[in-house]
């Protein structure tokens, strides 16, 4: 390593992530982490109910997933930093979360509202 890329790295913030061989390992790692919360908590047919019901969640969702692919993106060119991926994923985790949370689908829930002795509702939140 040439003196003027020690120089360069010791101006270089903690948080820019720039040649790291692990840089992969740690985003995947972050990533693979929420989807394992995700999927703790996420409900069958949960987004095709998003998407046949609640279209202004499905466009939070989408935006969130699309924030996180660009700082994901970045994050590899050495462009982005870990806070800015960190944060654009934890919005993106929240969003499903809350969804799997607020909206419950399923013959499940369709007959404990059925033996309260009430139509269920076609919306099921």
């Amino acid at each position: 390593m040439s003196y003027l890329e020690k120089a360069r790295q010791a101006i270089r913030p903690e948080n820019t992530l720039g040649d790291n061989t692990d840089l992969e390992e740690t985003l995947s790692g972050l990533f693979k982490k929420a989807m394992r919360e995700i999927q703790i908590n996420y409900i069958p047919g949960l987004l095709e109910h998003i998407q046949s019901k609640h279209p202004e969640i499905q466009q939070q969702m989408t935006l969130a997933e699309e924030d996180l692919e660009s700082a994901w993106a970045e994050a590899r060119q050495g462009r982005g930093t870990l806070g800015a991926f960190e944060l654009a994923l934890e919005k993106w985790q929240q969003i499903i979360l809350a969804a799997c949370k607020n909206h419950r689908v399923g013959p499940a829930t369709k007959a404990t509202k059925a033996t309260k002795g009430r139509e269920p509702d076609r919306d099921n939140n």
